[in-house]
């Protein structure tokens, strides 16, 4: 019920901050005072959601951290809040990394795999306490380690003597049981380095080889697909780490679309047949 009280500050700061374009330089304010909502609007138009889309309740796994949320966020200053909004690329030089904490206090810390290339554990993992410890609220620290191609930090041999395998790779290694295995060594070992997301597991459904997905996916139909994404979701839970279901709606037979735009033709009922079951189920 707190939730949409702290989406509107959010968004009434945007709405001011966009008005506001004469000076490009983020200047210190005070904290932004909320829009007068009483408890039983709120209340009521949570109710309302509830009732036009009542599917919606049952996933509210959300709903007892609210009140923790609400504390936090009237704790924040207007460029507080604004700042956690983002998550950015973590720059190359800690220097820099630091004082972009320190003065912008993002939410959140995207490390690519040119940040592991120089680097060693123990610098790693001094780094990334450094940056919590600049930051007036604790930072998601994340990477893109979901195995096969797409690692981070395992492609370097200083922090691992393999890389991570992929989820197909795993499959055919010792099925689920080996993929719930490695899921759980992946988090710890990135755990111990200070990282506590991961942008994991790849949740979309492809069977096809030609498609650009495939290989990132585990190349099975949606339930099977469904049921690794339930496993790696409890392997990362376990371990204490944060993981990204990706790429919803399900990215199916579309190419690349980091650098270009592709057009998905396909019917929502092949959607809620399939691609969404992943998701569903992680």
């Amino acid at each position: 019920m707190k939730l949409l009280k702290i989406i509107l500050v959010l968004t009434a700061f945007i709405s001011l901050s966009a008005c506001n374009s004469k000076n490009p330089e983020i200047q210190e304010t005070t904290a932004y005072t909320q829009p007068a909502v009483t408890e039983s609007e709120t209340q009521q138009i949570q109710e309302n959601i509830y009732t036009r889309y009542p599917q919606l309740s049952q996933y509210d796994i959300f709903s007892e951290y609210y009140e923790r949320a609400e504390e936090i966020v009237n704790s924040m200053t207007a460029q507080q809040k604004a700042g956690q909004i983002f998550w950015i690329s973590c720059p190359d030089n800690e220097t820099d990394a630091n004082d972009v904490v320190s003065r912008y206090n993002p939410g959140g810390y995207v490390l690519s795999a040119e940040n592991f290339e120089n680097s060693k554990p123990y610098s790693m993992k001094s780094m990334l306490e450094n940056f919590q410890s600049a930051s007036a609220f604790r930072m998601a620290i994340a990477c893109e380690e979901e195995g096969g191609d797409f690692v981070c930090a395992s492609k370097y041999t200083q922090f691992r003597l393999n890389p991570f395998y992929s989820p197909q790779t795993l499959y055919q290694i010792g099925g689920f049981d080996e993929i719930f295995n490695d899921t759980r060594s992946k988090a710890l070992f990135l755990k111990e380095l200070g990282i506590n997301t991961n942008l994991a597991p790849v949740a979309d459904v492809s069977e096809d080889p030609t498609d650009y997905i495939y290989s990132r996916t585990l190349g099975k139909n949606a339930d099977d697909t469904g049921q690794y994404v339930k496993l790696s979701v409890r392997a990362y839970n376990e371990a204490g780490v944060t993981c990204v279901l990706k790429h919803f709606p399900g990215y199916g037979s579309n190419i690349n679309t980091s650098h270009t735009i592709s057009v998905d033709e396909r019917e929502y009922s092949e959607f809620t047949s399939k691609d969404f079951i992943p998701f569903t189920e992680g």
